[in-house]
């Protein structure tokens, strides 16, 4: 990996380059191409894109390590192919949403980041890599890289990472299944983690923006004990952003004025009527190629029905109608389609209350990760039993939307999109990647803030947390202080009514991804 090397010399100036630039960058460069190939029906897009590749293999033919100067015709000639890759990059953002993160990655430094890390805030961007222990032996490690405003980047050893992942999956284990073992775990995980980052902080600093890493993907950090039993929420707000280089991004929407909000809940998985999804197609079919996580998951999901999501849309409707939102739209049943999502025009807000499926590596019968996370609208459930006999619905309207079909959702100028879904965040976790796909997803799609879940909770539960959370949202045109406020006063209030463990499972799995710089 790019960062062990760094790591081990205590590089942190160039370690702290090297993860803005690099880390999640395979999932964006999946995403982009993915993009594109929407948009080749354009001949303008298509053109575009053949002259880039045109560009890229004449770059490819030129000798590595020339040297520049007037005299070197070489180097005059690989500046021109780089001057054009750039302006054909250009271009193609103009043209195609969501293109051209990669492109700007690899000129990221962490003095542009520091630009868009407000005061008392820190970026922690935790990296899973090896760091050498000397004759011939690497271990495994975790570790933080401290971004603040101003200042070098302070990177800080964790340790162990197999010894974290243990306890991370000891965490996941206790909440859906021991509550009660959840307090010392919490503890020690804090002690892990944040204990040895907060120490290198100043006093008055109020908020964490974290991009995690691996198995942290899986933690929500607000819900882990500090030393004086006090959840880290009642301390610090948190944040996260898949890569530190997220906060660069320009915003597309605005907090203040509001527009349409859409609501997707209680999908028919299984209509009477077709949504689409009669039409088959062979297993030769690229649409066929493309989908095969049919092997992995047709023979054994079944998609329950969400009538409690129902509630849940009527509860975000009646917090919006109180703000003085009148625009509210639900789409419910059959009506809950993958073509009416596509067709939807830059909400203010998107809410998704569905299904999830994500599968581990072991599961996936398709390299393609982005093919690990899917979405569960109406006709689901006979798109799966059509798989399973060995014949492929046309996607367009196949009510299953992978992560990488996310990316296509137009949401550019949408200030927020809330996934109420069972399993939406789980799953195993490429290192350097993130959660795979429905993240990365939605932001590469413009989603300026992503609500989630990491674990499920009863439906009950869920509109009461979702109710709280958008009546905040609304009145502090703020999703992240939205969240920090509503989660910490339900753990709170939780704990005393109930136990600790029941108010993690009810409260904890919440947790808010930026796409753009902190507001």
């Amino acid at each position: 990996d790019p960062f062990s090397l760094l790591a081990t010399a205590n590089l942190n100036e160039d370690l702290a380059n090297a993860v803005l630039r690099w880390k999640g960058i395979v999932l964006d460069s999946l995403l982009e191409d993915k993009l594109i190939a929407s948009r080749e029906a354009d001949p303008a897009v298509k053109q575009l894109a053949a002259e880039l590749k045109a560009q890229y293999s004449a770059l490819d033919k030129v000798p590595r390590g020339i040297v520049g100067g007037s005299g070197n015709p070489q180097a005059a000639a690989a500046n021109s192919i780089r001057a054009k890759i750039d302006d054909l990059q250009k271009q193609l953002t103009v043209k195609v949403n969501g293109y051209g993160s990669v492109h700007r990655a690899f000129k990221v430094s962490y003095q542009d980041v520091q630009t868009a890390v407000p005061d008392r805030n820190a970026l922690v961007e935790f990296i899973r890599c090896r760091v050498y222990q000397g004759r011939g032996a690497w271990q495994d490690v975790y570790g933080a890289l401290i971004i603040a405003k101003r200042g070098a980047p302070k990177w800080v050893s964790l340790g162990d990472a197999n010894g974290i992942d243990s306890a991370i999956l000891q965490f996941r284990e206790a909440v859906t299944t021991n509550p009660g073992k959840l307090y010392p775990v919490c503890r020690q995980l804090y002690d892990l983690l944040l204990g040895p980052i907060v120490t290198q902080l100043p006093a008055d600093f109020d908020e964490l923006i974290v991009s995690p890493d691996g198995q942290l993907n899986f933690l929500p950090l607000a819900v882990l004990l500090m030393p004086n039993g006090k959840f880290v929420c009642q301390r610090y707000i948190i944040g996260y952003v898949a890569s530190g280089r997220d906060l660069l991004r320009s915003p597309t929407a605005s907090a203040s004025s509001t527009g349409k909000i859409e609501i997707f809940a209680n999908p028919d998985f299984d209509p009477a009527t077709s949504t689409g999804t009669a039409e088959t197609r062979s297993n030769g079919s690229p649409e066929a190629l493309a989908r095969g996580l049919a092997q992995s998951i047709s023979a054994s999901v079944a998609l329950r029905a969400l009538p409690g999501t129902a509630a849940e849309a009527e509860f975000v409707q009646r917090a919006a109608e109180k703000d003085g939102i009148k625009d509210v739209e639900i789409l419910q049943g059959d009506n809950a389609t993958k073509t009416a999502l596509f067709n939807s025009e830059s909400p203010w807000v998107l809410h998704l209350a569905t299904h999830a499926l994500v599968l581990s590596e072991e599961q996936l019968a398709t390299e393609n990760p982005m093919h690990r996370c899917a979405l569960a609208f109406a006709g689901a459930q006979r798109t799966l039993r059509e798989w399973a006999r060995g014949n492929f619905p046309a996607p367009e309207n196949d009510g299953i939307v992978l992560a990488d079909e996310v990316a296509r959702v137009p949401l550019a100028g949408t200030w927020l999109v809330t996934l109420s879904a069972c399993q939406t965040g789980m799953g195993e976790a490429d290192i350097g990647e993130g959660v795979l796909g429905l993240r990365r997803g939605f932001t590469m799609a413009g989603a300026e803030n992503l609500l989630l879940t990491l674990w499920q909770i009863p439906d009950s539960d869920t509109a009461d947390f979702i109710s709280s959370f958008y009546r905040a949202a609304f009145a502090k045109r703020n999703a992240l202080l939205a969240l920090s406020d509503t989660q910490r006063d339900a753990l709170v209030r939780l704990r005393q009514e109930e136990s600790l463990g029941v108010a993690i499972q009810k409260a904890g799995p919440f947790v808010l991804t930026l796409q753009t710089g902190l507001k």
